[in-house]
């Protein structure tokens, strides 16, 4: 055979690491050794001719946290051709084999970050997430004065058990992001930026309540993820900032969250002096709707819905799928392409944007509003790449 795939799990890494070199024209982020770990907790498929590597995907399996509800999921990325494969398939066919190895080993939901939103959009693939970057002069930061409580930096190995505990319970977290496992901290905050600090809030009974993952680049002060389950948390790590970013210019924080932080440093600068910016970010579908429906959280107290789905990639998905128990008097039908389907059900777009549009057609429009009022209120977050 010319041509084949296969999936080659935790090998051909050096293989695997010579392509992503030359596709990207720059050392994968962490060097080989990050790759490595990657390469060894997924799904490695693999585009090959006369027996040699031209493209590549990785698929990762993970689980994620959809407001209490766990969905196994994949995160695609690495997608990477040799420059004489590129535009002659390869990386079509491997993302079929990729959707159908999904169904059929009951992954629920996908996830990938785009070099092109319409390129993946003919897998199914729609934006879900966004974020917000907020710069600010350090001059103009906050001057917080936290009355109790205190801030320790640990290192990697100290914090990670802390780090855990406290992601779990963040609750923007809780609303489609990853259930982190020991290696992905490992990877992404040990072996990918290992300058990163580790700062802890502990209150004043010493629980910790809060986290700042941070680095310097160039006269930057860079917050990679900030993490407070109270106001004393808040009021302790904006403290933390500010002394801590004395020295540079200015203070930026990419927040995966796209306004469900309750509390953020922004409200407590004294003139409204940052610069913010909706910037777009990973796209993901629903592999299995079924599956997705089956212990969707929402949706439970306005009867039954018929949901009349087109799924140009996913055949699986095509049809009528029902969610609660159907009775003539109070069955609402829904139609759409996976698309809006998944943009709905994971609070991306809201009904009504989505019934306007045209994006979704709704056999009842007076029911709009007790819908809504049943689907998730804030937009999906992710605060990890892939």
């Amino acid at each position: 055979m010319v041509d084949e795939i296969k999936i080659v799990d935790g090998q051909a890494v050096d293989e695997i690491y010579k392509l992503a070199q030359t596709a990207f024209q720059k050392e994968p982020t962490g060097g080989k050794a990050a790759l490595q770990l990657r390469v060894e907790h997924s799904h490695n498929y693999v585009f090959l001719t006369h027996g040699k590597l031209m493209s590549q995907v990785l698929a990762t399996p993970f689980m994620i946290n959809f407001y209490g509800t766990q969905y196994a999921a994949d995160g695609i990325g690495y997608v990477a051709s040799y420059p004489q494969n590129r535009g002659k398939g390869a990386i079509n066919q491997l993302m079929a084999q990729i959707l159908l190895d999904e169904y059929a080993n009951g992954v629920v939901v996908s996830y990938l970050a785009p070099f092109s939103y319409q390129f993946y959009a003919r897998y199914g693939y729609t934006q879900l997430f966004t974020q917000t970057k907020t710069t600010v002069a350090s001059a103009d930061f906050p001057a917080v004065q936290a009355k109790t409580g205190a801030v320790k930096v640990l290192t990697f190995a100290e914090a990670l058990p802390i780090l855990k505990v406290l992601y779990a319970q963040y609750r923007p977290f809780q609303c489609g992001a990853l259930q982190r496992e020991d290696w992905w901290w490992q990877c992404f905050y040990q072996l990918r930026m290992p300058d990163v600090q580790i700062a802890i809030y502990f209150d004043e009974d010493k629980h910790a309540q809060g986290y700042l993952l941070t680095r310097i680049e160039g006269d930057t002060y860079v917050i990679k993820e900030w993490v407070a389950l109270n106001y004393g948390a808040v009021a302790g790590l904006t403290k933390f900032v500010g002394e801590a970013a004395s020295a540079v210019t200015a203070i930026e924080f990419t927040s995966p969250e796209a306004g469900n932080t309750p509390t953020s440093f922004t409200q407590l600068l004294a003139e409204p002096v940052a610069k913010q910016e909706i910037l777009p970010y990973m796209q993901g579908r629903i592999v299995n709707l079924t599956a997705f429906l089956a212990t969707y959280p929402f949706l439970q107290n306005v009867g039954s819905i018929q949901f009349e789905v087109v799924d140009a990639v996913a055949p699986w998905n095509n049809g009528t799928f029902t969610l609660g128990q159907p009775t003539a008097a109070t069955s609402i039908v829904l139609k759409g392409q996976i698309e809006a389907i998944t943009e709905l059900l994971f609070g991306y777009q809201n009904l009504a944007n989505l019934v306007f549009t045209g994006s979704i057609q709704l056999s009842d429009l007076t029911v709009i509003e007790a819908l809504m009022a049943d689907l998730p209120t804030h937009a999906p977050v992710l605060p990890d790449y892939f």
